[in-house]
């Protein structure tokens, strides 16, 4: 391994790394907004059940 392959091999770990994290990040941000609108869409079916059934 020459030193230009070690430099491009730190470089690459060095962009890798903390895109890895981002997207990541992107993932579990997506991941938790779908799963509060399900939250909302359930309360609000659910508060439509109530109303109709009081009504």
């Amino acid at each position: 391994m020459t030193p230009t392959d070690t430099g491009m091999l730190v470089l690459a770990l060095i962009v890798a790394i903390p895109a890895f994290w981002v997207l990541l990040f992107f993932v579990v941000k997506g991941a938790m907004l779908a799963a509060i609108r399900q939250h909302r869409r359930e309360i609000k079916a659910e508060a439509a059940q109530t109303a109709k059934a009081s009504a």
